[in-house]
């Protein structure tokens, strides 16, 4: 009974049974199982590599579609890990803040306006906020729905 350990799973499968009925493994991919889409550390990765080099060595046919049966990978993923070779995962970088763009002076300009536009009991509407912005600050980098969207960051419902 040969079973493969699975990093990223935490029930292990007999390979053996999963290798043996191949029309199995057809009726899985047809009935549309959702494979795993988690990160594989680069221990996980080396595993693939390696499994692949022992098929090759045993030439066994097409080792690629065994190490994905074994794995339950795609066959991109074990190709992109083949052609790259076992890296650790690479963090993406962060998005700046949405309101970058906005420095405090036209934060504060925007919070005089609602303030003012609040103490003459004026009716507001976004257009109406934005056009008096757009007169205080000509290079205002935001439209209509930014400007909703900075006014509720700012406080204002």
């Amino acid at each position: 009974m040969d079973t493969f350990w699975r990093p990223w799973q935490d029930n292990v499968e007999d390979s053996s049974q999963s290798a043996s009925s191949g029309e199995d493994a057809h009726h899985r991919q047809s009935t549309g199982v959702r494979r795993y889409r988690k990160v594989l550390e680069r221990n996980a990765q080396q595993q693939v590599i390696d499994l692949h080099r022992f098929f090759i060595n045993e030439r066994r046919l097409h080792p690629v579609k065994n190490v994905c049966e074994v794995f339950n990978l795609g066959r991109s993923t074990v190709y992109k890990i083949l052609k790259n070779g076992a890296r650790s995962p690479v963090k993406t970088g962060r998005r700046p803040s949405k309101f970058a763009k906005v420095d405090s002076f036209q934060q504060d300009v925007v919070r005089t306006i609602m303030d003012q536009s609040f103490a003459k009991k004026e009716a507001l509407s976004l257009d109406g906020i934005l056009e008096r912005v757009k007169t205080e600050i000509p290079a205002f980098p935001y439209e209509r729905s930014n400007l909703h969207r900075l006014l509720v960051n700012m406080g204002f419902r």
